[in-house]
C-alpha cells in the first residue's frame, strides 16, 4: 500500500515577499496584452492590410489550439519539478511534447486540412485562404516554442524567481515591435506574412532569454538528483 505524502508546510510569506513573487507575474500579463494593439498597427500600415487583419485572426485561433497543450505544460512542470528525478523527466517529456505539437501542425499546414479549415469552416474567400496557409506554414515553430517557454517558466515560478519572466516578454515586445516597424518601412511583403515572421523570431529570442534565467534553477536541481542517485549506490 501506497503511503500518502505529508504536506510541505513552508514559512508563511512576508507582503513584501509575496509582492516579489506576484507582481512579476502580474506585469507579464500586462506586457502580453500590448502586443495586440501593436500588431494591429503594424498590420494596418503594410501590403494587403484589410486581408491580413481578416486572415490574422482565424489564423491565430487555430495555431492557438495547436500551441494549447504546450502552455498546458506549464503547470505539470510546476507542480512536479520538485519531484526525485524530475529534471531529467521533464525535459525528455518536454522535448518529446515538443516534437510532438510541431508533427501535428505540419499535418496540418501540409494537408488538405488547412484548406478546409480557412475556407470551408471559417468561410475566407480563396485569395484570403492563399493567405492563411502560407501564414501557417511560418508559424510551424510557435508550438515548440511554447513548450520550451512553459518549461522555463514553470521552472522560475518554481523556483520563486518570477522577475524573469516579465523581462522576458519586454524583450518580446522590443523585438517584435523592431521586426514590425522593418516590415513597415521595408513595405514590400504581405503585412501577415511579416507579422508571424516576425511573431516567431521574438519568441525565439523570449525562449533564449527564459532558458538563461531558468537555469539557475534546473542546474541546481540536477546536480541535486545526480549526487542522490551516487549517494544511493
Amino acid at each position: 500500500m501506497n503511503k500518502i505524502k505529508p504536506a510541505e508546510v513552508e514559512e508563511t510569506w512576508s507582503w513584501r515577499k509575496f509582492a516579489k513573487f506576484y507582481i512579476p507575474l502580474s506585469l507579464t500579463s500586462l506586457l502580453n496584452l500590448i502586443w495586440q494593439p501593436i500588431g494591429s498597427a503594424a498590420l494596418s500600415r503594410m501590403p494587403l492590410p484589410i486581408g491580413s487583419l481578416a486572415v490574422w485572426p482565424v489564423l491565430s485561433g487555430l495555431v492557438f489550439i495547436l500551441r494549447s497543450p504546450g502552455m498546458a505544460f506549464n503547470e505539470v512542470v510546476v507542480a512536479l519539478l520538485g519531484e526525485r528525478k524530475a529534471v531529467e523527466k521533464l525535459r525528455r517529456m518536454a522535448l518529446g511534447l515538443a516534437a510532438t505539437t510541431t508533427l501535428i501542425h505540419l499535418v496540418f499546414a501540409a494537408t488538405p486540412f488547412s484548406l478546409f479549415w480557412f475556407g470551408s469552416i471559417t468561410g475566407l474567400n480563396p485569395n484570403l485562404v492563399e493567405i492563411g496557409r502560407v501564414g501557417l506554414w511560418l508559424a510551424l515553430p510557435l508550438p515548440a516554442l511554447n513548450v520550451l517557454q512553459s518549461w522555463f517558466q514553470g521552472a522560475l515560478v518554481f523556483g520563486k524567481k518570477t522577475r524573469g519572466i516579465p523581462e522576458a516578454v519586454a524583450i518580446y515586445l522590443i523585438s517584435v515591435s523592431l521586426l514590425l516597424a522593418g516590415g513597415v518601412i521595408w513595405g514590400e511583403v504581405t503585412g501577415l506574412y511579416i507579422g508571424m515572421g516576425a511573431l516567431c523570431l521574438a519568441q525565439g529570442i523570449q525562449t533564449i532569454w527564459l532558458w538563461h534565467k531558468s537555469r539557475q534553477v534546473i542546474f541546481p536541481l540536477s546536480i541535486k538528483s545526480t549526487e542522490s542517485d551516487y549517494g544511493q549506490r
